[in-house]
């Protein structure tokens, strides 16, 4: 094996191919290499033109395939006339490349029954050559990648663009093939793996959906405990002002009552007051209107001088009078009684 492949003289084919005539059985034993080492393309015994002889080959099927299995396009395989071209030859090309570079063939069909080879054929792809020697990864793996592709669409239109790809190899210049897009390696392996990929598909839709429900009923979940939390604090706040309030009242009712206590005992000590004072004009009256025994009568037999009663409007002006003074000096009798004298000079005066 080489990392660079020696080119197979593809100019007789893609003359062919200009004349109208496809090979369609493009192998090692139909090429020879002359003393030169120039190649040679023989036997077309399975050749035809591309449009003429359509319509007598439309009726081809697989039990009248005379061709090397393992060198066949998909499209070959197919059995539908139509559909080969240059670019069938252009897959066997291919296929004689990738043999030559690594030195086996893309697929094993030696001991593959008939219906086993054309299913790998048309649906399995062929190991890259990377994953037969790494030193073959690159410009040469997508080269014989592009040659050997299932849909036709996809490979080199003729065999001299497939050849000008390989002498741009040669020459270390860019190549024209790029290698598939995820997204075409995608699609194909679904075809290849219808089941499997619906299956998966199904699995996977099931899994969104169940995530889905899942993340809805878990944000639903948060959002209510977060809720929660919320109502929570709101009624501890609301039970926390309520405790304060109540506070607040048992101690005004505290301060009403001690408030209440303090005007009950100054009542109480006001009217003790009052009785005391009412108590001490009382007196103050009476002691008013008993004789001085000071004054004594002239003889022993003399008439008692007459003195006028007290008027009557006198007695009601002097008593709130004591009771007032009595009020203003509780303890002070002998001023009520100093008073009380001054009075009883007055009234004689009168």
């Amino acid at each position: 094996m080489c990392t660079k492949p020696k080119t197979i003289n593809s100019d007789a084919v893609h003359h062919a191919h200009r004349q109208g005539v496809v090979h369609r059985d493009l192998k090692p034993a139909n090429i020879l290499v002359d003393e030169s080492g120039q190649p040679k393309i023989l036997d077309l015994g399975v050749a035809r033109p591309t449009d003429s002889d359509l319509p007598s080959t439309r009726h081809t099927s697989m039990s009248e395939i005379v061709v090397t299995l393992q060198y066949m396009s998909p499209e070959q395989v197919n059995a539908v006339p139509s559909d080969i071209d240059a670019r069938s030859d252009v897959y066997s090309l291919g296929v004689l490349l990738h043999e030559l570079i690594s030195g086996r063939l893309p697929y094993n069909l030696e001991r593959a029954a008939l219906h086993e080879a054309a299913r790998v054929i048309l649906l399995d792809d062929p190991a890259p050559l990377s994953s037969i020697n790494r030193k073959l990864r690159g410009d040469v793996d997508v080269i014989v990648a592009k040659a050997l592709e299932k849909t036709k669409q996809r490979r080199y239109d003729s065999a001299d663009a497939l050849a000008s790809d390989v002498r741009r190899f040669l020459r270390d210049e860019p190549i024209v093939a790029r290698p598939a897009s995820p997204l075409y390696q995608l699609e194909k392996f679904a075809r290849r793996n219808r089941t499997l990929v619906t299956s998966a598909a199904l699995g996977t839709f099931i899994l969104i959906i169940g995530a889905t429900v899942s993340t809805w009923q878990a944000i639903r979940a948060t959002r209510a405990k977060q809720l929660a939390v919320i109502r929570r604090e709101e009624a501890d706040t609301s039970r926390q002002a309520a405790v304060r309030e109540q506070r607040a009242a048992t101690a005004a009712l505290l301060v009403a009552d001690s408030a209440r206590g303090v005007a009950d005992t100054a009542r109480a000590r006001a009217i003790q007051e009052q009785q005391a004072a009412t108590t001490s004009a009382q007196r103050a009256v009476r002691w008013a209107r008993t004789p001085s025994p000071n004054t004594a009568p002239s003889s022993r037999h003399s008439v008692p001088p007459k003195m006028d009663p007290v008027p009557d409007s006198a007695v009601r002006i002097t008593v709130p009078l004591l009771v007032c003074c009595a009020t203003s000096w509780p303890g002070s009798m002998r001023n009520a009684a100093t008073a009380i004298a001054r009075w009883r000079a007055n009234v004689a005066l009168w």
